[in-house]
């Protein structure tokens, strides 16, 4: 059996949060039958066919693979690892500034850790306050941006001050303290073998820059 399959569904069925294990291998399975055809360089062809020819039988007999991995415990070295590659843009392809880089993970990586955010926003989402429409999943805005136009109006109306304050999250994202992410994962009571894995997938991440195909 594909190394890359035994390695992800052994790591879906080694966490437990009031999930599905079935169903979540299943997702596993249909969101690789949505990936790119074309090879991705980080999982060889033959590892993509195996994972699209899947089916729940074969999902359900690979539970026997599971101890080995929740024994050692350990996030493939290889997810870790992300090709940066470069995308021409429009201009002088001499110059640096017109192409952007976009780095490349691991697909199977990319899976499970889309399995775990599930368990995750499954566990947490009702205990977030209904105020907050970002970031969860079947919720808009609308309420809030049609609150902020009426305050608004009320202001010009009244002639009275009015501050806003506009918070980028998504760039306070990108420089998050971990260690305080860890603290706030255990803080929404996620059990510390997930905070484990999320802590797994960030020690030791590395790049490699990819140049003319090499």
């Amino acid at each position: 059996m594909d190394c890359y399959f035994v390695a992800v569904v052994g790591l879906v069925y080694s966490i437990h949060l009031d999930g599905d294990t079935i169903q979540d291998a299943i997702v596993v399975k249909q969101l690789m039958e949505r990936s790119q055809t074309r090879c991705n360089p980080l999982l060889p062809c033959s590892s993509l066919l195996v994972w699209q020819r899947l089916t729940e039988k074969t999902l359900q007999k690979s539970q026997r693979y599971a101890p080995a991995v929740r024994t050692s415990g350990k996030y493939p070295i290889d997810w870790k690892e992300g090709h940066l590659v470069k995308i021409p843009k429009k201009g002088d392809l001499s110059r640096c500034e017109h192409y952007r880089g976009i780095t490349l993970l691991s697909t199977p990586g990319k899976v499970f850790n889309r399995v775990l955010l599930n368990r995750i926003k499954a566990a947490t989402d009702p205990k977030l306050r209904d105020e907050q429409a970002g970031f969860r999943s079947n919720r808009s805005t609308t309420d809030q941006i049609a609150t902020l136009r009426i305050v608004v109006e009320q202001s010009l109306e009244w002639n009275s001050p009015l501050i806003v304050n506009f918070l980028d999250y998504k760039k306070a994202f990108d420089s998050i303290d971990r260690e305080l992410l860890w603290k706030i994962m255990r803080n929404y009571g996620i059990p510390e073998n997930f905070v484990s894995l999320v802590r797994k997938m960030y020690d030791g991440t590395c790049c490699r820059i990819v140049h003319d195909g090499h």
